[in-house]
């Protein structure tokens, strides 16, 4: 993961050589002379630093002359486009830009995502296969469904002593379930699940209002910045989550894809409400989790009661919000 996390980043720092290029030069302009040979030089000296291997010239012109396509978007030589490809004119945008990566994307996603999920839910049930064989003792695990997982899920966020026993100095959300408080946006939440202890939930129960960028990895003896291609964006920027959200246990159970799955059926429960109150931009889009037992798993709720002392969320994070997915009942 280390080398695949090295080569993500040495992309980074080149593109960025290019986009520069693309600031100074019109979209029409073709990516080459010294320009081109130093980013192609950089390109080459950090792979070669990073996995100890030459990068060819045709290699490292073959990358860069990708981000090229990536940065000016628009077509530039129709004539060297493929036979077999549809030619487009001067000046239309190639297959690289936002618009038509869209295009693409409407046309195949439904197409490729179900096949790609059931790959990964045959790869899921090898390796549960293979633990089993390498651990004959083991208790079998016990996947729930969806209907049970959200049956759990409503239990916990119809309890209408929730605000009283946690709460004390809010006596104006006494007697209303978070399922009630939620509906009348009165607070703001998240629904996250995590294999960590209790004791070291806040790790990833608040990483969803980290700047990542802020971080640095370490490989090989050296500090590198993560690239900002590779960061999250806080959803509250210039705040600590932990000053104003609590964390409190929904579900816990020794199977990891029981606890994502009440994670997922808590957002699609609450998908119908408006970006603040709840704060996650797609029911459901988090790792599946494991199937195979051996370690607790714990699904949490992220809660802040006051959300008007919140500061105005990221504008990017609210663009980017989805239409809420169906619930299976």
């Amino acid at each position: 993961m280390v080398g695949k996390q090295m080569r993500k980043e040495n992309r980074a720092k080149v593109k960025a050589m290019v986009e520069d290029f693309y600031t100074k030069n019109p979209k029409t302009a073709e990516f080459k002379g010294t320009a081109k040979e130093e980013a192609m030089k950089l390109y080459m000296a950090l792979m070669k630093e990073d996995t100890g291997k030459e990068v060819t010239q045709k290699q490292a012109d073959m990358v860069v002359e990708n981000m090229a396509r990536q940065c000016r978007e628009v077509v530039i030589a129709p004539q060297k486009t493929n036979n077999n490809l549809l030619r487009k004119a001067e000046g239309e945008l190639n297959a690289y830009s936002k618009v038509e990566k869209a295009k693409y994307s409407a046309k195949w996603n439904p197409v490729t995502n179900p096949r790609r999920a059931a790959d990964r839910e045959a790869l899921r049930d090898q390796h549960e296969e293979a633990y089993y064989l390498e651990n004959p003792g083991a208790a079998r695990a016990n996947k729930i469904s969806e209907s049970d997982a959200v049956a759990k899920s409503k239990e916990f966020f119809n309890n209408k002593h929730f605000f009283n026993d946690h709460y004390p100095d809010r006596p104006d959300l006494h007697g209303q379930s978070i399922l009630d408080a939620a509906s009348d946006e009165f607070i703001s939440f998240h629904a996250i699940s995590t294999t960590l202890p209790p004791e070291k939930k806040d790790k990833e129960t608040f990483a969803w209002n980290t700047d990542k960028r802020q971080k640095e990895r370490q490989s090989k003896g050296k500090k590198r910045l993560l690239p900002a291609t590779e960061t999250r964006r806080p959803v509250f920027p210039g705040i600590r989550a932990h000053d104003h959200f609590e964390a409190y246990e929904i579900y816990r159970d020794v199977v990891e894809a029981n606890a994502v799955l009440v994670e997922h059926t808590t957002q699609k429960i609450f998908d119908h409400l408006p970006w603040g109150t709840v704060l996650w931009r797609r029911a459901g889009s988090g790792k599946k989790g494991s199937q195979i037992p051996g370690r607790v798993a714990y699904a949490y709720i992220v809660i802040c009661v006051d959300p008007s002392k919140l500061p105005p969320p990221d504008s990017e994070r609210i663009k980017k919000r989805q239409k809420p997915s169906p619930l299976e009942d």
